[in-house]
């Protein structure tokens, strides 16, 4: 059997479809604010919208199904999978048959809080609610793909001999790597805002300096003035007179 193409690209709901197009839009609004302002928007834009103006994206997510149903059903064809391997077309390996762990001991070893991973998920005004084994999924999933990110980066600094990571790294992992290219344009939002707040600190902290310097050497100035004045003028004893006999 001749080896597998590249992966099947997932079909995108409506909402991901109107977060793309009004991405950039939504970002120039926002300047330094972060990639969840620009989500909180998003979403408050996409729940005003009508039937009708949500309809050619609800459109354009069928079609995006239609089209990864009918290369399914051709890798199923050309290459006799059985429907239970079907699924693993979106990911780079074919499932394995190993006995998968319960669900008890998984979230004993999640390593990333669930709750936030919830909260992140509801910034999607189409998800109404989440079982718990979904989240717990999607939470398994998330570091995953958080540490082959990791690894990957780590990779890119070696490459420089160094062991400590930089964005940059990360950056230059998100331009470089096709499974990480999604995450390009968040990234370098994410290193300009911490750039912008890396030079307000920088401000802050020199004009904390600039102020402190500026207050030492006015009180110098008053402690060499008082020192002139009493060097040059008369001596305490001098302002009360001895009282005379009578």
């Amino acid at each position: 059997m001749p080896p597998l193409p590249r992966p099947i690209q997932k079909a995108r709901t409506a909402y991901f479809l109107f977060a793309e197009e009004k991405r950039a839009e939504i970002a120039a609004r926002h300047p330094g604010e972060g990639v969840g302002a620009v989500a909180r928007e998003t979403g408050q834009m996409w729940a005003a919208l009508t039937e009708e103006e949500k309809a050619p994206y609800h459109q354009q997510s069928a079609q995006e199904k239609e089209r990864v149903a009918a290369e399914l059903e051709t890798y199923k064809k050309d290459y006799h999978l059985p429907d239970s391997a079907l699924g693993a077309l979106f990911s780079s390996s074919l499932m394995t048959t190993k006995k998968e762990p319960s669900a008890t001991v998984m979230t004993h070893s999640l390593q990333l809080p669930s709750a936030r991973i919830r909260k992140i998920c509801k910034l999607d005004p189409d998800v109404k609610g989440i079982s718990k084994e979904a989240l717990l999924l999607i939470t398994k999933s998330a570091e995953v793909f958080t540490k082959r990110l990791g690894m990957e980066t780590v990779q890119v600094a070696a490459l420089q001999n160094r062991r400590k990571l930089l964005p940059q790294d990360i950056a230059n992992v998100c331009s470089a790597r096709e499974q990480f290219l999604f995450l390009k344009e968040d990234v370098r939002d994410l290193q300009q805002e911490m750039h912008q707040q890396q030079q307000a600190r920088l401000t802050k902290a020199k004009r904390k300096s600039d102020t402190t310097t500026t207050t030492n050497n006015i009180n110098k100035k008053q402690q060499q003035a008082r020192g002139d004045d009493a060097a040059n003028g008369k001596p305490l004893t001098d302002y009360f007179s001895a009282k005379q006999p009578q």
